[in-house]
C-alpha cells in the first residue's frame, strides 16, 4: 500500500470505516525501498498495489513509477483493488506501463448514470470508454468492477449495467 484512505464519499464503500476520510501517502522513496527489499532479499517478481485510490493524486503515482524506473527494479505490478478513471491521463498510463504495471481495475459500479449519482459515485460514464481505450493503447489489461443491486436498481438498470460491462 502506497496510500491509505480516500476522500470520496461513495455510499457503498467501506474505506471511510477502515481508514477515515483522510488521505495519507507514503513517499515514493519509501515505497521503492520496500519494493527493492522484496526484489533483492526475497526474489519477488510481482506486486499488487492495493491502495483504495493509488492514482488519486497524479504526482504521487508518477513519483512512485519514476522511482521504480530510476532504480531499475525488475518487477511487474498491477492495481487489482481498482483505480478511479477520472484520475488517469495518457501520460500517467504510459508511465505506469513503463514502470512495470500490466493491469488496472476500474470501479465503474453501474452502467446507469442515475444509479451512480444516487450512491454518490462521482463518475461520468460517458468518459469511461476513452479512458479504457487509453489504458489499452498504453498496453495495459483492463478489468471493471460492477455492483448489481445498488439502491434504486431495477431489472432494466441491471440489464444496462450488464450491457455497459460488455
Amino acid at each position: 500500500m502506497t496510500t491509505r484512505g480516500c476522500p470520496h464519499t461513495c455510499a457503498f464503500c467501506a474505506a471511510e470505516s477502515i481508514w477515515g476520510r483522510k488521505y495519507r501517502m507514503r513517499t515514493a522513496e519509501n515505497v521503492a525501498d520496500e519494493i527493492e527489499l522484496l526484489v533483492s532479499k526475497y526474489g519477488v517478481k510481482e506486486i499488487h498495489i492495493e491502495d483504495d485510490n493509488f492514482t488519486l493524486l497524479k504526482k504521487h503515482a508518477m513519483d512512485v513509477c519514476n522511482e521504480i524506473i530510476k532504480r531499475k527494479l525488475d518487477i511487474v505490478w498491477k492495481c487489482p483493488n481498482g483505480v478511479r478513471a477520472d484520475s488517469l491521463d495518457k501520460e500517467l498510463l504510459e508511465k505506469m506501463k513503463e514502470s512495470g504495471c500490466y493491469q488496472l481495475a476500474f470501479g465503474i459500479e453501474s452502467g446507469n448514470q442515475k444509479i451512480l449519482d444516487s450512491v454518490n459515485k462521482k463518475l461520468d460514464l460517458k468518459k469511461m470508454p476513452q479512458v479504457i481505450k487509453n489504458a489499452k493503447a498504453a498496453g495495459l489489461e483492463v478489468h471493471g468492477f460492477f455492483i448489481l443491486g445498488l439502491p434504486g436498481e431495477t431489472y432494466q438498470t441491471a440489464l444496462e449495467t450488464i450491457r455497459y460491462s460488455k
